[in-house]
């Protein structure tokens, strides 16, 4: 199992690994990208919906930004729609 990292949002403490990420996104249909994505497996995910997932927060409760930051941290390549 991945290392443990802990990130902070909206005053809520997570605890989750890159695997968490991953596992959370397994067997769900990636909703439409608009501009900032991750690629798990063969797919493209908007960077919020796979921190939701994660998380078990609504998806609007993320920024982009966030989203970002957060996909980041746990070594996860952005990928930027024009």
């Amino acid at each position: 199992m991945g290392q443990k990292l802990q990130f902070v949002h909206r005053a809520k403490r997570y605890e989750l690994t890159r695997e968490d990420f991953i596992r959370a996104v397994k067997n769900v249909s990636p909703a439409r990208v608009q501009r900032y994505s991750v690629t798990i497996g063969k797919l493209e995910y908007p960077t919020r919906q796979v921190v939701a997932l994660a998380t078990g927060r609504p998806s609007i409760e993320f920024t982009s930004a966030a989203a970002y930051r957060i996909l980041q941290k746990f070594g996860f390549d952005i990928d930027v729609w024009e």
